[in-house]
């Protein structure tokens, strides 16, 4: 969590703020997820809900990354309590989804119900920038390579509004994450471990 707060976005006087702000919030909302589906109470649901909502207010296309990773957790957990044969109680797990969903979706209804009124009015919001349909303008937008995403390094960072290349001492974040796998895993542990270090690995790309 404090090396995504300390994210290079933070520092650049030509960032996008809520982009760093975003990238910062995301730990924490994959921790609160990972605790509700753990715990299946109701402050952990709650939390989550103000998590993803904050996150979702800071830059929306962040919260898709992060919520793809909570579905896979979900599937991971399902599966490792089905191949345990451990007692997996899935209609409280379908509630403790159900009550994140609404306290998300209560949170962003001054926006929702707007949007859905004009759908069905078929005047709907504009929900995305000018350009962000056009395949050009996407291709433009994607200026970050492999070595920026494993640094945490904005491609800004150097010169503002020039792709910089990365720098050096930002891949000690993926040394260090991925460091861990050197080190003598428990046993009881080994699955989760794989899970994350698969999962940041895909995630980069």
């Amino acid at each position: 969590i404090i090396v995504f707060n300390l994210n290079s976005q933070i520092f650049l006087i030509a960032g996008v703020p809520t982009l760093a702000l975003a990238i910062a919030v995301g730990p924490l909302v994959i921790a609160s997820f990972i605790q509700s589906i753990q715990k299946l109470r109701f402050r952990d649901y709650l939390l989550f809900g103000l998590m993803l909502s904050l996150q979702m207010l800071y830059d929306i296309r962040i919260a898709y990354v992060g919520l793809t990773f909570c579905f896979l957790y979900l599937v991971y957990h399902s599966i490792e309590h089905i191949s345990q044969k451990k007692h997996y109680n899935f209609p409280s797990l379908i509630r403790a989804l159900f009550l994140m969903t609404s306290v998300v979706i209560l949170i962003h209804s001054y926006w929702l119900i707007p949007f859905l009124a004009g759908m069905m009015s078929k005047t709907p919001m504009v929900c995305l920038p000018a350009g962000y349909d056009a395949a050009g303008w996407v291709r433009t937008l994607s200026y970050w390579n492999l070595l920026h995403v494993l640094g945490l390094q904005s491609p800004f960072w150097g010169k503002s509004y020039i792709i910089n290349p990365p720098n050096a001492q930002f891949l000690f974040f993926p040394i260090l994450a991925f460091g861990v796998f050197l080190l003598p895993l428990d046993k009881r542990k080994k699955g989760i471990f794989l899970f994350f270090g698969l999962a940041a690995l895909i995630f980069a790309f």
